[in-house]
């Protein structure tokens, strides 16, 4: 019968060992790759299941360890988990992608990292994180991705930054045609491009890393962004000192 083979010296049958198979009145022979023989006595092996891969002779199916995947019945051998995707159990049927701000740079990977601070991916599956600094950048170590800080005027690096608006200037630096400058004397620098002069100092709109204090009226000198002055006085003017015109001090 199936799953037997046949003895002509003793005129008898016996059944085939588990992990082996035959169809009937033939030798015994290894369950086939993608297939297995689960009890002694198999005639038909049975397709192995997704998650898990059969190589030949198995008597069992045998689990995809992490950092591998089958999606599909009668595998011999588990996929490698692709780039970009995480396999982190065991007997995984698909690879999950690696969400944004996250990559996975090799094969077999059982997760995704975080992008570090200073970097960011805006899509899934990334294999990689895109650095926040611009190539023409002269002051690399000033740029950084950040996020604000809920209910305070301040800004402070992060991890796992989904998209390039993340990235910004570090706290005690401002953004300043297309790179991050230290902040100067007399202003204060929160983070990424927001900042504002003391009370008693003065820059102009056009020029705010030139800082003026306001030694001989400090009333005329308000603070907050560059080019600001008191009321009736001339912003373009060194450190407020002019009246608009048709307005005296």
């Amino acid at each position: 019968p199936p799953g037997s083979t046949f003895h002509a010296e003793t005129l008898s049958c016996s059944k085939c060992l588990a992990g082996q198979f035959a169809t009937g009145g033939g030798s015994c022979r290894a369950c086939e790759a993608g297939r297995f023989c689960p009890i002694a006595g198999t005639g038909v092996p049975s397709i192995c299941t997704v998650g898990s891969y059969c190589p030949s002779g198995s008597s069992l199916p045998r689990v995809c360890q992490p950092g591998n995947f089958a999606n599909e019945t009668g595998r011999s051998a588990c996929l490698p988990c692709p780039a970009g995707y995480q396999c982190g159990s065991s007997g995984l049927v698909h690879p999950i992608l690696c969400l944004a701000g996250s990559f996975a740079n090799g094969s077999r990977g059982t997760t995704c990292g975080q992008c570090q601070a200073g970097t960011y991916s805006a899509e899934q599956a990334s294999t990689s994180c895109l650095s926040c600094i611009p190539e023409t950048s002269t002051r690399k170590d000033l740029w950084t991705s950040v996020v604000r800080l809920k209910g305070i005027r301040k800004f402070v690096p992060t991890q796992g930054a989904t998209s390039k608006e993340a990235c910004g200037c570090i706290g005690g630096a401002f953004f300043l045609d297309g790179d991050c400058v230290p902040c100067s004397y007399g202003m204060t620098c929160f983070g990424k491009d927001d900042m504002e002069l003391l009370p008693s100092y003065f820059a102009r709109a056009d020029r705010p890393t030139f800082v003026w204090a306001c030694n001989s009226d400090h009333r005329r000198c308000p603070g907050g962004r560059p080019g600001t002055c008191a009321s009736n006085r001339e912003n373009t003017s060194m450190a407020c000192t002019s009246c608009i015109a048709g307005n005296k001090p």
